[in-house]
């Protein structure tokens, strides 16, 4: 999710290079909130991008788990070539969605009567195949292929439209008949609105024929026998939101997990935890094991799937089962194996990369029509986690009130009272002189009040759409992915201050480590120990000359 205004936050999902033939032609139907995005795929078409219609950072990330959710489906339909075959029952329910959305959309306003009729005479020229237009083949066609282009040409928009909403993608034989059901659906939707614009808005006594809502030919999870009434999945976890933020549970981990559990409901399709087997948690890891992400084109990891998605699911119904709201955990016993990552070099910058690094944040330059903390970011960010070996979301976060005078140490405060600390442990650590030298405390002092590196909108969103430009950054000029781009700079930091002999204890000090022992919680690193020990710590070079400007 990308944002070019923080209180608009935008989806944007660069379409898979292998998939790009293949969507060509299709009109996407992406979820968002209680409705849908109409996404029409062009030849220019190269990413998949519309507004998620809020502000509140939560709401929005749930809101992208789901839209990604859902194309991980109909990408992972394209690429396995495995086709839906509709039943009979199946099409005439998707038409009978085509009819009701044409309905609802014009009943309260039809118009004159002379549309419908004229939509009516279009719409039996299709059924009888025949083309509307010049738009006429280079060959000659056999009777089906005339039919089949002309409601192609008709009602293929509209097909496209109530299969994106299911997140369907058919087999041709079964696109054939729904694009035959969905123009005599159309036809009788042409009927009852016409009735409608002449004064007659008794219901439709043949709308009942669709027969219920579309549903997967699989059969859902057989529900308990102890507890037959549903229990949202969406409700029980904003209950356990609720009970885990008191706990100090992070608001990194609700997103993590609620993006595990937005991504179990589309997979499944329902909502009710009641009805959720392991079995089905166990075809849910499956299908993230062997799903390419539609922003990588690489299934997950196995440490992600584990961690993060099995783990939340795990603790939400855990809650739920403590807070006897469900009988039993059905992702008790799914686990993962990890095997331990390759490693093929060290976790630190070398010197030349560490060097690049500092050199384009050194030389960053101002935007025209940017904020000033957008061009501070780019400039400052890099070397505060080179002096520090700080938590790159540490130092986007920095307010002008963070940085002060100790005396005669300039330092800065790491606090979650700003947006967020991992250890939820504030803490006061000395400037490096180099940053003093490059001007920091100056860029600190006429910066106006509030966060030196965030901007517009919520400050969650603000954090991390900060970081996200940090880490894209540093990704151009460092491009070994054997190396974090942010993350590296800890390891850098812990590495070159062993070298010079720094303690170990001062060091996990100055980067925020937990004490290795009950017996190192006791009195603690000073910020003149921690003065003493940066002012032995070495100086990093650039490649270029700098810009002077701060």
């Amino acid at each position: 999710m990308r944002r070019s205004d923080t209180r608009n936050p935008q989806f944007v999902l660069r379409i898979p290079k292998d998939l790009k033939a293949s969507l060509v032609g299709m009109t996407l139907e992406v979820p968002r909130g209680d409705g849908f995005v109409s996404i029409r795929v062009s030849e220019k078409t190269q990413s998949i991008r519309f507004s998620l219609g809020t502000s509140e950072p939560t709401e929005a990330k749930q809101r992208q788990a789901v839209a990604v959710a859902h194309l991980e489906r109909v990408f992972s339909a394209l690429r396995s070539d495995t086709l839906v075959h509709l039943t009979h029952k199946q099409t005439l329910a998707l038409a009978g969605e085509a009819y009701r959305l044409l309905v609802e959309r014009h009943e309260d306003n039809p118009g004159p009567i002379e549309l419908w009729d004229m939509a009516m005479i279009v719409n039996a020229t299709a059924l009888a195949g025949q083309p509307i237009g010049l738009d006429w083949p280079l060959r000659i066609e056999t009777k089906e292929e005339r039919q089949l282009r002309a409601l192609e040409q008709r009602f293929g928009a509209v097909a496209d439209q109530v299969l994106g909403r299911n997140g369907l993608v058919v087999d041709q034989k079964s696109r054939a008949e729904l694009l035959f059901q969905v123009g005599l659906a159309y036809n009788q939707a042409t009927v009852q609105l016409s009735n409608n614009a002449g004064g007659d808005y008794s219901p439709d006594p043949k709308a009942e024929r669709f027969g219920p809502s579309f549903k997967p030919s699989e059969q859902p999870s057989t529900p308990s026998p102890a507890r037959a009434s549903a229990v949202p999945m969406r409700r029980l976890f904003e209950e356990w939101w609720r009970e885990a933020k008191l706990a100090g549970r992070s608001v990194s981990t609700k997103d993590g997990y609620g993006t595990a559990l937005e991504r179990l409901i589309t997979f499944i399709g329902h909502d009710d935890a009641a009805r959720v087997s392991a079995e089905d948690i166990v075809r849910f890891k499956d299908h993230m094991v062997s799903t390419p992400s539609p922003t990588t084109g690489k299934p997950l990891s196995a440490k992600t799937i584990k961690d993060s998605y099995l783990a939340g699911l795990k603790s939400i119904f855990g809650w739920a089962v403590d807070n006897l709201k469900l009988t039993e955990n059905p992702a008790e016993k799914v686990t993962m194996k990890s095997a331990r990552k390759q490693k093929v070099r060290q976790p630190w910058f070398t010197e030349e990369e560490a060097s690049l690094i500092l050199s384009a944040a050194l030389n960053a330059k101002k935007e025209p029509g940017k904020p000033p903390q957008r061009f501070a970011l780019s400039r400052w960010v890099p070397w505060l986690c080179a002096y520090t070996g700080a938590r790159v979301g540490e130092m986007v976060q920095l307010r002008k009130q963070d940085v002060w005078r100790d005396g005669e140490c300039w330092v800065m405060t790491i606090t979650p009272e700003a947006v967020t600390v991992k250890s939820r442990q504030m803490r006061t650590v000395p400037l490096h002189p180099h940053l003093i030298e490059l001007g920091f405390v100056e860029f600190v002092q006429s910066a106006p009040a509030g966060f030196l590196f965030m901007w517009s909108g919520t400050e969650r969103a603000s954090w991390q759409y900060a970081k996200r430009v940090i880490t894209d950054e540093v990704r151009k000029v460092v491009t070994d992915p054997n190396v974090q781009p942010n993350h590296g700079w800890r390891h850098t930091f812990k590495a070159l201050g062993g070298e010079v002999g720094i303690e170990q204890r001062t060091l996990d000090a100055i980067q925020g480590h937990a004490p290795r022992t009950e017996g190192e919680t006791y009195g603690g690193v000073t910020i003149k120990a921690m003065s003493i020990a940066l002012g032995r710590f070495p100086k990093f070079s650039t490649k270029e000359p700098a810009v002077q400007s701060n």
